[in-house]
């Protein structure tokens, strides 16, 4: 409480400002917020309360891809392998078996390369930020996304873990939304927070983070 007259705060249940000697009644007595208190629970809003980035393992990112893999290599040995030979057989002398394995060569270490890098790079710049009352995150590398999510827009949260991810104790946060997001190139619902490392601790403290929302 504190005295309209002269401003300074009072007890409760006060009749007279022990500073001015205004008396207290209804209509000169205001209700306040400490600017002490609203500047502590503003900064309060602001501060992390939780920081999470997604784990690269470079074995795991060669697995995920392996059948799509397998298949480009072959797929690549088979069209450029023999598109060379066509092309070039014509002018060129080599043994017929040389454009294949040359072409199947580049698309078997090639596509690793990609993945690797591009997953390499994209992790290394994707951060989930949760404060008191929203999540921040920012996430991409060739698209990059960045969203505020309210917590009371969060309708459930799962854990899944996938084959690779239980070998390297990892796993993924989901984080239903009624809003969709648009990472690389594909639409989805909800926030997917991918190859987290003890995912059944931070599962926690997200799932307490939300309770009361």
């Amino acid at each position: 409480m504190y005295c309209t007259t002269c401003g300074k705060k009072l007890q409760n249940a006060v009749n007279y400002c022990p500073s001015c000697g205004a008396g207290q009644n209804a209509s000169n007595v205001a209700t306040m917020t400490d600017p002490a208190e609203s500047g502590r629970s503003s900064a309060s809003s602001s501060t992390p309360v939780l920081t999470i980035k997604p784990m690269f393992i470079p074995a795991m990112t060669i697995l995920s891809i392996l059948p799509l893999h397998l298949f480009m290599t072959l797929w690549g040995a088979m069209f450029f392998g023999g598109f060379a030979t066509v092309g070039l057989g014509a002018i060129m002398d080599f043994p017929r078996w040389v454009p294949f394995v040359v072409a199947g060569s580049v698309f078997f270490l090639g596509i690793p390369l990609i993945a690797y890098v591009t997953r390499l790079k994209t992790y290394a710049r994707t951060t989930y930020t949760f404060y008191p009352t929203k999540l921040e995150y920012y996430e991409g590398f060739f698209t990059v996304e960045e969203k505020t999510i309210d917590y009371a827009n969060v309708t459930e949260v799962n854990l899944r873990r996938g084959v690779f991810q239980k070998m390297y104790g990892l796993g993924t946060i989901v984080l239903s939304t009624p809003a969709t997001t648009h990472a690389s190139g594909r639409v989805r619902s909800g926030i997917h927070l991918r190859d987290i490392s003890n995912p059944d601790r931070v599962y926690r403290q997200i799932k307490d983070l939300l309770k009361r929302f």
